[in-house]
């Protein structure tokens, strides 16, 4: 973290070597997108736009003496710490109840002064978690059949929620809803006495609906994956702690819908049972990880002090009893400008820490990037029988020959499947395929997962706890613990004699039921990040033949859609005394796969032996004849390569990564 930023621009950042040089420190944290921690050198704030270099001085000097504990969240004034694009900022859609709403003066609005970001303000009163999913197009909605006519005339209409329920939809307003789609035809929803009627936005031919037509909402016709979302939900919700894991579920399936991996989560502020929302808002936090803001903290330790505000004794018995103090508050839910004020500067904070504000064009290129390659797949990708050497590191070391430095992720796990090795990457979800109640101490629960696309997983079968999986000499990453349950952090484990699954939670707490269905997010899962490099070396446990190929390719393509990445290399198949029709299965995958398709398999049989300095033995160029892989790159029958096969494999796909402008 010692690059500096070697230009200086226009009228910002005149002059201050130590101001720069935190500069350069904290946005190049900012790109490594790592968690948010606080430490000193990275908490002072930085004023970039001064108006001359009096007061640049004033304001370095003022900065720099700035810190908090590394425990502390965020806090004091707000200023930007890096030079935004502003032709490149996002567009940020708020999501949720009155608390973002409030139309005299909201947060989302100053959020839009701070960023100077299209912010979005889909904010309803009254809307639970639900309702909000519902207007998000998370929950379906279904018209009764219907005419459209050719004018503007309103017709009356039946609407129904997925399941046949009735909608309750505009009871509170039509935010997010209008204008909506029926039958590809443009218009809006209207509720009057008589129920809802919907007028077409311009005449047109009529159009018949049929019962079952989906009605489109504003909020899914104008959803981009590329947007910052920011959802604050859960007030209206009636919620108590127990209640916890079915806000946490609402609210993942509006993200899931959504679909931006760009998102925020702000904490309660508010719930039925008051005492509850610190137990609440700690599940959430395990649930959402970086992604979480717990304003509801921040506003008890420092709401005050950065407001401005003295307290009275009726705020510090409030904070006293960690309740948020009442001179910031305007009725015992919603909150006075003040509290709007600062959650947007906190708002603007997480999105600063998260990466979601592009550095201008200009600084980005005075800046070290350090790019992450993640390498999934199975023993190959492990690197069985290699020694200390893996085609990963092989990959980085080659980099830092060049002068890049990127961080790599192996997560190769011997003998698994496309769809396990799908489901460790979150393409293909596991599910509790019970309910089970987690304890409140350490003690390890049982569990049974499943996948969503192929049922029946051997999860931690051939890579897990090193003590306690099938195969106890795993010793790297398997992309799994610590994992996340129904809102509690822990690791799962495996009895290998009676092939069990335990989880057991990291930190005791209070006892939770996690249901059947509930879903268990990976580590992998949890620490995605959209500009993920990914190297996907899948399918030499899958059996393939040609037909086999779509289904395979459907996980690989199912790791790439969940990571949200463009850049990414699928490297084919090699061991063809398991696939004789390897010529076929190999133009598959350079067919589905394109530019991104590695062809390993024509690389490893022309050219490596010769890069490697190898001189082909006898049995070597029998093997080569019958288009096998030689023996003096591989270690086994099995197809495992030894020391030189694994490097020579991880020259290849560093070109490949090279030559597709990736590193």
């Amino acid at each position: 973290m010692e690059n500096k930023p070697k230009k200086v621009f226009w009228k910002w950042a005149i002059g201050i070597g130590a101001v720069l040089a935190i500069l350069g420190t904290v946005c190049i944290w900012k790109l490594n997108n790592r968690e948010p921690k606080v430490h000193p050198e990275e908490d002072k704030e930085l004023i970039i736009e001064v108006k001359d270099e009096e007061e640049e001085q004033k304001a370095g000097l003022e900065n720099a003496s700035m810190q908090t504990s590394e425990a502390d969240p965020y806090h004091g004034p707000v200023a930007p710490l890096c030079v935004y694009d502003r032709q490149e900022l996002p567009r940020i859609v708020c999501w949720g109840d009155s608390l973002t709403e409030e139309s005299g003066y909201s947060y989302p609005e100053v959020l839009k002064s701070l960023t100077d970001a299209k912010v979005i303000n889909y904010g309803l009163h009254n809307d639970s978690t639900r309702a909000i999913a519902v207007r998000a197009g998370a929950v379906s909605l279904k018209a009764g059949a219907f005419v459209i006519p050719e004018d503007q005339t309103p017709v009356p209409l039946t609407v129904t929620l997925s399941g046949g329920k009735q909608s309750q939809i505009l009871s509170n307003g039509s935010v997010g809803v209008n204008p909506c789609m029926i039958g590809g035809v443009r218009g809006y929803l209207a509720l009057g006495d008589g129920g809802l009627t919907f007028f077409r936005s311009d005449p047109g031919l009529p159009v018949s609906i049929a019962d079952g037509t989906p009605v489109i909402t504003q909020g899914a016709l104008n959803k981009n994956k590329e947007d910052v979302v920011i959802l604050f939900s859960g007030a209206n919700d009636g919620l108590d702690k127990e209640k916890a894991e079915g806000l946490i579920e609402q609210q993942q399936m509006i993200l899931d819908h959504l679909g931006s991996s760009q998102y925020i989560v702000i904490s309660l502020t508010y719930a039925d049972v008051m005492e509850d929302v610190p137990a609440i808002n700690a599940k959430m936090k395990a649930a959402y990880g970086e992604h979480f803001l717990d304003f509801y903290d921040y506003m008890i330790r420092y709401g005050l002090e950065d407001a401005g505000i003295e307290p009275t004794d009726e705020d510090k018995k409030d904070m006293e009893e960690q309740r948020i103090p009442s001179s910031l508050l305007a009725d015992h839910v919603h909150g006075t400008e003040e509290y709007y004020k600062l959650l947007a500067e906190q708002v603007f904070r997480k999105l600063m820490f998260l990466g979601y504000l592009p550095l201008h064009e200009d600084y980005r290129q005075d800046i070290a990037h350090n790019p992450r390659v993640v390498f999934w797949g199975d023993s190959i990708t492990e690197c069985t029988n290699g020694g200390d050497v893996t085609f990963p590191n092989v990959v980085k070391e080659l980099a830092a020959e060049d002068g890049i430095t990127i961080d790599v992720k192996n997560y190769g796990v011997y003998a698994e499947k496309s769809s396990l090795i799908a489901a460790r990457a979150g393409g293909n979800p596991m599910r509790l395929n019970k309910t089970v109640t987690i304890p409140a101490d350490l003690t390890p629960v049982e569990v049974e997962p499943v996948s969503d696309m192929f049922g029946w997983e051997m999860l931690l079968v051939f890579g897990g706890d090193p003590e306690r999986s099938a195969r106890a000499e795993f010793n790297r990453d398997n992309s799994i613990n610590p994992c996340v349950i129904a809102g509690v952090e822990g690791n799962l484990s495996m009895d290998a004699k009676e092939n069990k699954r335990y989880f057991t939670r990291l930190k005791p707490g209070e006892e939770v039921v996690a249901r059947e269905g509930e879903q268990i997010r990976f580590w992998a899962m949890r620490d995605k990040r959209k500009d993920d490099i990914l190297v996907i070396w899948s399918g030499t446990n899958d059996e393939l033949t040609p037909e086999k190929c779509p289904e395979t390719f459907k996980y690989i393509h199912s790791i790439i859609d969940f990571t949200g990445t463009d850049r990414y290399i699928v490297i084919n198949m090699q061991k063809i005394e398991e696939m004789p029709q390897i010529d076929e299965i190999n133009e598959l995958f350079a067919k589905e796969f394109g530019e991104h398709c590695l062809d390993i398999y024509s690389y490893l049989l022309n050219d490596a032996m010769d890069e490697a300095g190898l001189t082909p033995t006898e049995e070597d160029k029998e093997m080569l004849k019958e288009r096998r892989m030689p023996m003096s790159i591989r270690s086994d029958m099995a197809g495992h390569f030894n020391e030189a096969g694994y490097t020579m494999i991880g020259h290849e796909i560093y070109r490949k990564l090279r030559s597709l402008g990736y590193l």
